[in-house]
């Protein structure tokens, strides 16, 4: 009565928001799952948002490289796998409402 159907693929380019967090590295798992079954592609972002206060040019250095440094753990993590990626680092003012659609066309 029931037979077999294959699931057509529905995800072509999965966006993972990654922060380092463990929250962040079992949505990667998640994902990486979802574009393995449906052939895939996974853009990792990362956002940065300095707190208002925050002048130092140094600082704002330090928190670029320590994003750079979660987005390639994550890549690493997708090569793996053998799944292509993107990565995404963006700087955001903090009183910017969306990131969303800045990357838009990116992704």
């Amino acid at each position: 009565m029931f037979g077999y159907r294959e699931v057509k693929s529905i995800f072509k380019n999965i966006l993972v928001p990654i922060d380092g967090s463990p929250a962040s590295m079992r949505a990667l798992d998640l994902a990486l799952e979802f574009a393995m079954r449906d052939g895939a592609k996974i853009t990792l972002i990362h956002v940065i948002i300095p707190p208002p206060n925050l002048t130092s040019q140094q600082a704002i250095e330090e928190l670029k490289k320590s994003g750079e440094s979660i987005l390639e753990a994550a890549e690493s993590k997708c090569k793996c796998f053998g799944l292509i990626t993107k990565k995404i680092l963006k700087i955001a003012e903090w009183n910017q409402s969306s990131v969303a659609s800045e990357i838009y066309d990116e992704v």
